[in-house]
């Protein structure tokens, strides 16, 4: 599939073959990985296989089994063979992702997994600014309803990005976000959050947003991090070292390449999903006004993270395939 060109014309199909590609890489992971233990400490060789075939049909896995790979690939690094073999039966005993979407948070009485894991994954991306905790569980039901209800809206208008996004994104997580230092407290409060290593998992802030249009551009912000995690699991999107910084069009520090890349790709896909739903004609015209001013807003910006990519960046195969096919849908919606 011509991954560049199915980027701004986003599909279940799309979406589907974004997440083949990297169940690929993660499948060959796991081989490598259970073939190596297999030689200190046994492994179920069948159900072993079974999961490598399953991540390589394309299934969609939660976001624990991405964290516990990555526990297990620490623990194997640390030699740490007792925590090693734990983790292979836990893994093993995993299945996929329910269909659909599930709708969890951080309370202690209603997240399925090992929070302090995944939740630390989150935290742990470079640059992150907050650390995540429960949230107050008044705001839950609210949240809840208006992420779904955003959800009905973005199938509705922008119907092949909401189909995208059911097949990369297994889990919503509702959170508190604490800053991690003070001195960052001039920082805008936390609204969204992804991460590679809880892959197919959204943070959000369990407050609900004014108006289902902001919700939208946050669902897409967000979305569109796990493409570009999707199509880059390992490798990333530039070669750049985290040490190399540059100003980015979202942050107002300095920030790696790779976030830049992020950034950049993530503001011409919320541009793109403005403009489909006034394109829908089924905005009111409050709705519509706010549509059009959050695409007026980021544009600019993506155009600042581009001169600072093409001056800047040495690029993965993906992250330039990524990159163009924004270029090209900016530039030709300008």
């Amino acid at each position: 599939m011509d991954f560049r060109a199915t980027l701004f014309s986003p599909s279940r199909a799309g979406g589907f073959a974004v997440r083949q590609r990297l169940n690929a890489d993660f499948a060959a992971s796991f081989a490598h990985i259970f073939a190596a233990c297999s030689e200190v400490f046994e492994i179920a060789e069948d159900k072993a296989a079974g999961l490598v075939a399953r991540i390589r049909s394309g299934s969609r896995e939660t976001p624990f089994l991405f964290s516990l790979h990555f526990r297990l690939l620490a623990a194997i690094e640390a030699d740490r063979l007792d925590e090693a073999e734990a983790l292979v039966s836990r893994i093993l005993a995993l299945g996929p992702a329910e269909p659909g979407i599930l709708f969890t948070s951080l309370g202690p009485d209603e997240f399925p997994w090992d929070a302090d894991m995944v939740a630390g994954y989150f935290s742990d991306e470079p640059d992150a600014l907050f650390r995540y905790v429960a949230p107050d569980p008044a705001l839950l039901p609210d949240r809840r309803a208006q992420l779904s209800e955003t959800l009905q809206l973005l199938h509705r208008t922008v119907p092949g990005l909401a189909e995208e996004l059911e097949e990369l994104v297994t889990t919503i997580i509702l959170a508190r976000g604490v800053l991690k230092a003070d001195e960052t407290a001039a920082i805008e409060p936390f609204q969204g959050a992804s991460a590679l290593r809880a892959f197919g998992a959204v943070m959000f802030d369990a407050t609900p947003d004014p108006s289902l249009v902001e919700c939208a551009a946050y669902l897409v912000h967000e979305e569109a991090h796990n493409v570009l995690f999707a199509l880059a699991p390992m490798d990333g999107v530039v070669f750049n070292p985290d040490a190399e910084r540059h100003a980015s069009p979202l942050r107002d520090d300095a920030r790696p390449l790779e976030g830049i890349h992020h950034a950049t790709f993530v503001l011409a896909r919320i541009v793109y999903a403005m403009q489909a739903m006034i394109e829908s004609d089924l905005l009111d015209d409050a709705d519509r006004t706010l549509a059009a001013d959050i695409a007026a807003t980021n544009r600019p910006l993506f155009f600042d993270g581009l001169e600072t990519l093409r001056a800047h960046a040495k690029m993965t195969e993906p992250g330039e395939d990524a990159l163009g096919a924004a270029e090209a849908y900016m530039a030709a919606t300008a």
